[in-house]
Order: structure tokens, then C-alpha cells, then sequence
């Protein structure tokens, strides 16, 4: 049973809507999809770059103290 409006058949035209709206749902999902996985992914990169910086730092902190070291040396070296 359909209706012809301005030219067009509604029954159509209710086909077509719920067509679309099915393929929106759709989209939705998977970009919903893809923004957990990038998220997860976001956090992994986070988690190794907060890594890399703290065993940059450590090893910076150990510089520092061997340098300490090696002034203090040189002092009483030089005081001796």
C-alpha cells in the first residue's frame, strides 16, 4: 500500500530512511570500535614512553652521582 507523494513512493522513501539509518548504526559501531582500540593503543604508548623516561632519568641521577664522586676525588686529590 503505498502512497504516492510529490512523486515519490512513501514506501520507498521508509525503505530507503531505515536503509540509512541502518548503515549509520553501523558506522557508529565501528568507529566506536576503532576509538577503543586507538585508546588502548594510546595508553600502551603512554605506559613505554613513561618507562623510557624513567630509566633515562635513573640513569641521569647515576651520572650526577658519579660526577659528584669524581669531583669530590679531584678535590682531595688536589688538597693532598
Amino acid at each position: 500500500m503505498c502512497g504516492a507523494v510529490g512523486g515519490l513512493c512513501v514506501c520507498a522513501q521508509a525503505e530507503v530512511t531505515k536503509r540509512r539509518e541502518t548503515e549509520i548504526a553501523k558506522l557508529q559501531r565501528e568507529l566506536d570500535e576503532t576509538q577503543a582500540q586507538n585508546d588502548v593503543q594510546l595508553a600502551t604508548y603512554r605506559k613505554k614512553q613513561q618507562e623510557a623516561v624513567n630509566q633515562l632519568t635513573e640513569q641521569i641521577d647515576k651520572m650526577h652521582a658519579a660526577k659528584q664522586r669524581s669531583q669530590l676525588s679531584v678535590h682531595w686529590l688536589t688538597v693532598t
